[in-house]
């Protein structure tokens, strides 16, 4: 699967995750994809209103893990990265 398919399917298992907990208000802000095939890294920054606690993040990867190991187009090995975007830089910009 190529880059803007992986990003893609990424941020709309995303959407389908934010539907279960629609009082959060979680919204995707950026994802990034690094590294070559099979030694790939997958950046996922999420926020909220109230902002995004480790606990979010570690639900997050679990859900978002669980899709990419079901799916068959994600045939290569990722290493999952789920973060807020903090303070500087990320915040506002939709992926």
């Amino acid at each position: 699967m190529n880059k803007d398919m992986i990003i893609s399917e990424t941020k709309s298992y995303l959407v389908k995750i934010f539907k279960d907990f629609p009082e959060e208000k979680f919204k995707v802000v950026k994802i990034i994809l690094k590294g070559a095939k099979n030694n790939r890294k997958l950046q996922i920054f999420v926020d909220k209103e109230k902002g995004v606690t480790i606990d979010d993040c570690v639900m997050i990867t679990r859900k978002l893990s669980k899709f990419i190991d079901d799916d068959e187009n994600f045939d290569e090995h990722y290493i999952l990265e789920v973060s807020s975007p903090g303070e500087s830089g990320n915040k506002g910009k939709e992926a």
